[in-house]
């Protein structure tokens, strides 16, 4: 008969083959925020008609510039205190992934004049993330989390936050990641607010970063079947 621990190996197996599975099917998906009928149109600064949620392997449908210049204004100075460095072309690598996805908070047009011109479609938010694997478990990875200076101390981040979560439960997640920097102040203190924690002990984490850990618990995290 077979031993327990190869039992044991199978299990896990055929946990991470569920939850690849799981991912897959999520990152096949356009527009999460349509498919998991996330409403955002409370929020004061919000134009899903025009926004919403878009998959970046279609740059076309969103404006790339404005959010890609509002990562590296509130970024780059950060990348550059850590090991990483800041640059231009991984960081557009990162964001315009083909499995990537951005959540836009655009203004109203009585806000616009209060948010910086970039050329294209203004931005008051946006969040960038995927669907992936974390520990073996089905995970909605936040990349970024993004406000414009301008727009701070409004809510902004959490209604962004909250979408997300809406989204990673629907889309049938186990819980939503970031990684932070350890010197980020400010972001530590929001994840926190929000309920995440760090996923392992600092000792052993990256000396730059921390990675935080929302899980999303069976009762709020009813799956919807994909199709």
């Amino acid at each position: 008969s077979s031993s327990p621990r190869r039992h044991g190996r199978r299990r896990r197996r055929q946990e991470v083959s569920s939850a690849s599975a799981v991912v897959a099917a999520a990152s096949l998906i356009d527009d999460p925020l349509s498919a998991f009928a996330v409403d955002a149109s409370n929020s004061p600064a919000v134009d899903t008609a025009s926004a919403g949620l878009s998959s970046s392997s279609e740059p076309r449908r969103l404006p790339s510039a404005c959010a890609f210049d509002l990562v590296r204004s509130n970024m780059r100075d950060m990348y550059r205190r850590s090991a990483w460095g800041w640059s231009d072309s991984a960081k557009r690598r990162e964001l315009f992934h083909p499995k990537a996805y951005f959540l836009l908070l655009l203004p109203l047009p009585e806000e616009a004049a209060g948010v910086a011109d970039c050329g294209q479609q203004q931005i008051v938010g946006l969040a960038n993330f995927r669907f992936d694997l974390e520990d073996g478990k089905p995970v909605l990875y936040l990349y970024e989390i993004q406000v414009a200076p301008d727009c701070r101390r409004r809510g902004i981040g959490q209604r962004l936050l909250a979408c997300l979560r809406r989204v990673a439960t629907g889309a049938g997640m186990s819980g939503v990641v970031a990684t932070v920097f350890k010197f980020n102040g400010v972001s530590l203190e929001f994840f926190a607010a929000a309920g995440f924690e760090q996923e392992q002990p600092a000792a052993a984490a990256d000396p730059h970063y921390a990675i935080l850990w929302l899980p999303l618990t069976r009762e709020t995290n009813k799956t919807r079947k994909i199709t």
